[in-house]
Parts: C-alpha cells; structure tokens; sequence
C-alpha cells in the first residue's frame, strides 16, 4: 500500500474533498488491491487481451494523511504489468459521484500515467450514480460483452442503501466478470424498517440479520458465477462493519483470494479493528498464528465434509471446490489438513483408481 502525503500539495488537491482513514480502511485496500495483484498474473498470462478494472465508486483517490485509495493503487499495478505485457490492453473505469472529489481522482491518475511511457492503458472518467452507471451498458459493451476481457468489478458504498442489487444481478448476467462488492451489513441492522434499504433489496426478503449476506449470495448468483465467498470486518468493539462479498466465475479466483487472506490477515476469521497496537501483539509467531488457524478451520471442513457428503464418491476436485467455498481453508491446506487426518480416522477412503499415490487424481468414498 502507497503513502504519498506530498502529492497533495504538488497536485494542488484540495483537503476539503477527502477523507480521514480508518484502519479496517486500511485493510480493505490491501485485500482488494492484494487480489488484483494475484488476478493480473493469471489475466495477464492468459489469451484475453483485454484487462478490466471498474471502479464504480471511487472517492477522491487519496486519503488525508496520503494514502491512496483503490483505483490509483490498481493503476500502479497496472503499470507495472502493463510494462511486461503490451499485448494486453489494461482499461481503470473510474465512476464518482461527487464531481470535485472526481477531479481530485483525476490529478492523482493524470500524475502516475505522466510518469510513464505506455500505449496500452486507458482510463475513463464518469460522473454518475452508481445505479445509473451500471446499467451503461454503451460504455461497457465494447470492452466486456466480446468475452475477450478479464473485469473486475469493484463496489464500495459508504452504506447498504446506495446499491440496488438488481443492478448488479443484471451487469453480471450480460458480463463474464468478477464482483467484489462491499455489504454494509451494519447499516442495514440499524435501519432494517428502511424503506431506501429495501427499495436497493428489491425482491429480496431478509427477516434474520444472520441471513443477509446469504440472502444476497442467493440473488447474485446469476449468469455465469458460481463461486462466492464472503469476508467480514468488525470493529474494535466486536460489532460487524461490513463484508465484503465476493463472486467470480472460476474457482481459480476464489483460491487467489483465500491466498490473500492468509497474507493479509493470517486466516483470521475475520479483520477486526483494534483500538491500539498493544492490543495486536502476540506470543506466537505469522507462520504458529497461521497454523493454528488452519488446524481450527480443518477441523469445521472435516464436519462439513462428512455431513453433507455421507455415502458419497466424490472426485479430489469437488472436495477441494466446496471446502474453498465453504471454509476458510486455502488448495495448500486441503490435502494435509482435511484429506489425510479423514483417510486415517477411517472416515473416508481413497478409492486408488488411478494406482498413483498423487491424491489429486483420486476419487474418496466418505463413509
């Protein structure tokens, strides 16, 4: 993550128009700006020669003590994949609302690009509601509906209210994509007789807190998404701020980012703000606090294994897709932590069909 207090004076930015940071801020930075790290390696390898990142709502690009906010650090990054592979066309779709903060977004991108010499990245500027923009479907279609894109699409409202999911339904209907959208699942909590909530629900019915975020993967899981995975953020007094809710396509998306997870926040269960650094310290060392947490987390994936697929053969893939989608757990930990601890308690056995000892070939019986 970059910190570039001095720019905001070069640039002539206007203070008045940004925002304080908040840690779990912070954070939620590094998580999403982590994961395009990990998506620009594999969309830039591959034979799409489009790469897509949509920020629909992106404040003004910079925080008051100098930190840049998501667009910028995704156009870093593309900056530096760009240089490596100019075969691939990298588009940053910045929307913003608010037009002097969009102004400020534009100095900060201006300054970047200006400092590099590359043909092969485009950004495009709007000034549009959130709702609005998702349905232009004039601006997208000629980047996106070809099928020749890689495209995230990044959602990050100030409250649960801004979004209707119906437009989200809809955008990923019409486009192969990827969405990480965050859920101010709190604000809904405190204002669930809302009337602005529920005209951004639409159709859907959520009547227990605990269901919001599954009520919603319900809904969205549409066109061609099959994977979605949810990750919380609470504050410093336990209670959840929001998730940030995340759906891509390919199970291959969803194993780089539980790798980002374990690198970001050690495979906690979720991200918690603490009120100082003492509060963080701890006895153990990164790779113990990981362990520890992945021995927990297998034990959940082994109870849910057995459960949901007693009597059933299932090949090694669709034991490693569901534990991905339903646990913490990362490909590294399936084998050692799920698979082998079942095949010597006896409750699953591996069929040996293949006569290889690799365990990815293999089908398992769960008794």
């Amino acid at each position: 993550m970059n910190k570039r207090p001095e720019l905001i004076d070069k640039l002539n930015i206007s203070t008045k128009k940004l925002d304080s940071i908040k840690t779990q801020t912070e954070y939620k930075i590094k998580y999403v700006t982590g994961y395009v790290e990990q998506w620009l390696y594999v969309a830039a390898n591959s034979s799409r020669k489009n790469i897509v990142f949509i920020d629909s709502m992106a404040n003004a690009g910079i925080y008051k003590n100098g930190i840049l906010g998501t667009s910028p650090e995704v156009l870093l990054k593309f900056i530096g994949f760009a240089e490596k592979h100019q075969d691939k066309n990298f588009f940053l779709f910045v929307n913003e609302i608010d037009k002097d903060r969009l102004s400020e977004h534009e100095k900060i991108v201006s300054y970047f690009l200006s400092n590099c010499n590359l043909s092969n990245i485009s950004i495009d500027y709007s000034n549009q509601d959130v709702n609005s923009y998702l349905e232009n479907y004039q601006k997208f279609d000629p980047f996106l509906y070809s099928k020749d894109s890689f495209c995230i699409l990044f959602i990050d409202p100030y409250n649960f209210h801004t979004v209707e999911i119906f437009k989200i339904q809809e955008f990923v209907k019409r486009y192969y994509c990827e969405v990480l959208f965050n859920v101010f699942t709190s604000d809904k909590i405190r204002n669930e007789d809302s009337a602005d909530i529920q005209k951004c629900l639409g159709s859907i019915k959520i009547t227990d807190k605990n269901t919001i975020i599954t009520e919603m993967a319900k809904n969205l899981r549409v066109g061609n998404i099959k994977y979605i995975f949810s990750y919380p953020f609470r504050i410093s007094t336990n209670i959840e701020l929001y998730q940030i809710l995340y759906l891509t396509p390919n199970i291959r998306g969803l194993e780089k980012l539980k790798d980002v997870i374990w690198d970001v926040f050690d495979g906690a269960r979720y991200y918690r703000t603490y009120n100082n650094s003492i509060d963080q310290l701890s006895l153990f060392d990164k790779n113990q606090i990981q362990d520890n947490s992945a021995q927990q987390f297998a034990i959940d994936a082994q109870e849910l294994l057995l459960t949901n697929f007693s009597g059933r053969e299932l090949h090694f893939n669709q034991i490693q897709n569901y534990i991905i989608e339903e646990t913490l757990l990362k490909p590294s930990h399936v084998i050692n932590k799920v698979i082998k601890p079942l095949i010597k308690s006896e409750k699953i056995i591996k069929k040996n069909y293949t006569k290889k000892q690799n365990y990815k070939d293999d089908w398992y019986s769960v008794k």
